[in-house]
């Protein structure tokens, strides 16, 4: 009662003493590797969509350079840069020059088989010169083999907070120094 999936040859053949023609070939039952390249486009189909319509930015690079190889339209807009720019750039030329050391060590890590990881918070410089603060998740992408075929990238901006962060302890410090003028009055 199922529907089969086959592969047929066949050749026509005309026998020397005069037979009928006939003929002859195989028919192979290729049902489950069609389901089975199905399913792989489905799921390449699905990561496809899931990647580039993400509202957070989202990459893929080469974990020996750093170079990006796949970039989504939201990093694209985080980083004021156009697709086809980033993509001829690795990520140390994007990063922050204080943050960059932060790069290569988190290369290094996720080298490792063990560590399929890493989070990092880091600045990112657009092109006119302004940086944007931001949360990483980084995961090892490996073959079936274990080999690191790539890194996978979530980037979230955090500049806001960053900068609220930064209001606050302002303010925490002039309190402070206000409570040692006011110590200093009583005194």
């Amino acid at each position: 009662g199922g529907l089969n999936t086959l592969a047929a040859q066949a050749e026509a053949v005309d026998p020397p003493d005069g037979q009928p023609r006939y003929l002859r070939g195989a028919i192979l039952d290729v049902t489950q590797e069609r389901e089975a390249e199905r399913e792989r486009l489905d799921a390449v189909s699905l990561f496809r969509g899931g990647f580039d319509a993400s509202p957070i930015g989202m990459a893929m690079t080469d974990p020996r350079t750093g170079s990006y190889t796949r970039v989504n339209d939201a990093l694209c807009t985080l980083l004021q840069r156009p697709r086809d720019e980033l993509l001829g750039l690795g990520v140390d030329s994007v990063t922050h020059p204080d943050d960059r050391a932060g790069n290569e060590e988190m290369r290094r890590v996720l080298r490792d088989p063990g560590v399929e990881s890493h989070h990092v918070e880091k600045r990112y410089l657009r092109p006119d010169g302004s940086s944007v603060w931001v949360i990483g998740h980084v995961t090892s992408v490996r073959d079936m083999r274990g080999s690191l075929e790539a890194l996978f990238s979530q980037i979230i901006d955090i500049t806001d907070r960053k900068e609220h962060e930064a209001q606050f302890e302002t303010q925490v410090n002039d309190a402070l120094w206000l409570g040692r003028i006011r110590d200093a009055i009583d005194n």
